[in-house]
């Protein structure tokens, strides 16, 4: 009698598959973040009050709570992600790309922060006062920690390059700059002493980071130099570059407002002069005008740089939307707010006009990338496998782990280790070739009779230039000119001892046949 069929047996945990909500959660990367923070800075610019207006700012004091119900989503779907998810915070903290946006979480509580220093104001209780002074000592520590550890865990794995580079590589010491531009909010809500404390630290973790991101500027403006534009969907990250001199103004202005109430707690043995004031507040006035220029040069070669995606077909078809678009919002905010602040200063209102204008701006491009937010997500164009700031790219081949088991496993180690090889054998022939080069050219040098010319000091540029490049050239290139070859050279003619001949000996730098510097390859 045929044994009947024994019932199937329930999935495993291995093999169950998870809910379709996890395993899009599994690619909600800190890049998320830049949303929240730019929520909170479109809130902090209606509550500056730079367009007078009560609706909007009830408006930015709404935004402003809807922020506080974002972050705290944020952060709550963030918790699910590791702990529920194949997400490791290991991998996140190592990986090229999105370890540099895990700082954007702190920028938002720095939103958070300088909206209830807004909202509060200078009337502040003693019970605000000690919160914001709390909040203020808690950002500073846990920017400085996520700062070092971000940079350290970047520079230890060395998977960056310049082609890779991108304005995010600020990003780590960005909650440490903002420490300035959130002390200046801070400040007026504090006593005499506890303000100088919180604007000596601000104005400190200000200067580093503006300095940081000038070295910054440097590797991107060579990698603009040498490997183009990114590109053209990671375009309007470049508005990121418009953030360090503006919210460095709103540090300096902020900070030297307050100046004649909290400088005479400075403990210094001597009076401070009677002017000391007015020369900081115009030594803070005019460096903020000095960076006004470079957040603005910034900002229209980005336009520049969009406009070139508009105009070809092409790099057209290549724009979708990723997370750095938000790029386009929060830095535009502090440089909205330090041309208000400059305007101020100067009792301007062609400058404050051009603030309102960028705040009319903003408004729009906010509600424009909100949309292809919301688009990108309902498409499966962001929160996919291989679509966010956690895909694995060309420089992780050498220790990406893919997920699975079994003989899948087995083959993508078996791959990985194969392309080592590839590389190991590519390296040895690569100093195989070099050292016979160099050997080439001992033996050249030892032979020819040239090896040590009396007149070599006076020999043309052109020429030491050109026997130079001949002899760094890669053995297998062989099209070149006859004047490029050192083989054509002819022995110096012996030297005459006859009195009766009156020509006089060719020199040596003579018998080469010079090229044209136009007509050099």
């Amino acid at each position: 009698m045929p044994s009947s069929p024994s019932p199937p047996s329930p999935p495993s945990e291995s093999t169950r598959q998870p809910h379709p909500f996890l395993v899009r959660l599994e690619h909600m990367t800190f890049a998320w973040f830049t949303s929240c923070m730019s929520l909170g800075g479109m809130a902090n610019l209606l509550i500056a009050r730079i367009i007078d207006s009560s609706g909007l700012y009830y408006l930015g004091v709404a935004l402003f709570f809807i922020n506080i119900a974002y972050l705290l989503l944020l952060v709550t779907l963030q918790i699910v992600r590791y702990t529920c998810t194949r997400a490791s915070v290991s991998y996140t903290l190592t990986h090229p790309i999105e370890c540099c946006f895990v700082p954007t979480a702190l920028l938002a509580c720095a939103t958070v922060i300088n909206g209830f220093a807004g909202i509060v104001g200078g009337d502040a209780s003693f019970a605000w006062e000690v919160v914001l002074r709390a909040a203020f000592w808690v950002y500073f520590v846990a920017s400085f920690v996520v700062s070092l550890v971000c940079y350290t865990c970047l520079f230890a794995r060395s998977e960056q390059s310049l082609h890779h580079m991108n304005p995010a590589w600020v990003l780590p010491i960005f909650p440490l700059m903002l420490c300035g531009s959130v002390a200046s909010a801070v400040v007026p809500t504090q006593g005499e002493l506890s303000a100088l404390v919180m604007a000596i630290c601000g104005l400190t973790c200000q200067g580093l980071g503006f300095t940081v991101s000038c070295m910054m500027y440097a590797v991107l403006l060579l990698r603009l130099m040498t490997v183009s534009y990114p590109p053209a969907r990671a375009r309007p990250g470049l508005f990121m570059n418009c953030g360090p001199p503006a919210f460095t103004i709103l540090c300096l202005m902020g900070l030297s407002s307050e100046m004649q109430r909290i400088l005479p707690a400075l403990p210094t043995p001597l009076p401070l002069p009677p002017t000391t004031y007015e020369t900081l507040s115009i030594v803070a006035l005019a460096s903020s005008i000095l960076l006004w220029a470079i957040s603005a040069w910034f900002y229209m070669l980005t336009v520049s740089a969009l406009v070139q995606v508009a105009v070809e077909a092409r790099l057209r078809r290549e724009m979708e939307f990723i997370l750095a678009w938000w790029a386009c919002v929060f830095p535009i905010t502090g440089f909205a707010m330090a041309t208000n602040e400059i305007g101020e200063a100067l009792a301007s209102r062609a400058v404050r006009g051009v603030a309102q204008g960028m705040v009319v701006w903003l408004a729009v491009v906010f509600v424009g990338v909100a949309t292809m937010h919301v688009r990108a997500v309902w498409t499966r164009g962001i929160m996919w496998e291989g679509k966010d700031e956690d895909r694995v790219i060309d420089t992780m081949y050498h220790r990406v782990e893919f997920g699975g088991s079994g003989d899948l496993e087995k083959a993508h180690h078996e791959h990985a280790a194969s392309h080592e090889t590839q590389l190991d054998n590519f390296h040895k022939h690569q100093q195989q070739q070099q050292d016979h080069g160099r050997q080439h050219d001992d033996d050249l040098e030892a032979h020819s009779p040239y090896s040590n010319p009396p007149t070599y000091p006076s020999t043309p540029a052109v020429s030491v230039r050109r026997l130079s490049t001949k002899k760094d050239a890669e053995p297998k290139q062989r099209c070149h000119d006859d004047d490029d070859d050192v083989d054509n050279i002819q022995p110096l003619p012996p030297s005459s001892s006859s009195s009766s001949s009156s020509a006089a000996t060719t020199p040596w730098s003579s018998q080469l046949r010079m090229t044209p510097l136009s007509s050099s390859p």
